[in-house]
C-alpha cells in the first residue's frame, strides 16, 4: 500500500515557479518535436496535450488510473486539408 504524503507544499516564489513551468514547457516542446520527426510527421502544426490529477502518479512514480490525459494532434496536409487526431485517456 503507498503511503500519502501529508507534508505541505514546498513553498516557492513566483519567479522559482515561472523558471519549473519554462523548464518543463521546454521538454515538453522538444519531445513533440522529436517525435514529429522520429515518425515523419512533417505536416503537424500544433499538438495540444493536458494532463490532471498528476500528484496521485507522481507519488507512485508511474502512470496511475487516477492521472486523465488528452492529446490532439493538428496540421494541414497538401493531399487531404486539415487534419485533427485526438487521443483521451
Amino acid at each position: 500500500m503507498a503511503t500519502i504524503n501529508t507534508q505541505p507544499p514546498q513553498v516557492m516564489s513566483k519567479e522559482e515557479g515561472q523558471q519549473l513551468a519554462y523548464e518543463l514547457q521546454k521538454r515538453l516542446v522538444q519531445c513533440c518535436i522529436d517525435f514529429i520527426r522520429e515518425k515523419k510527421l512533417n505536416d503537424v502544426e500544433r499538438v495540444d496535450f493536458n494532463a490532471d490529477a498528476l500528484h496521485h502518479s507522481a507519488e507512485h512514480g508511474e502512470w496511475t488510473p487516477a492521472t486523465d490525459s488528452c492529446c490532439v494532434i493538428e496540421g494541414y496536409d497538401v493531399e487531404y486539408g486539415f487534419f485533427e487526431i485526438g487521443r483521451s485517456l
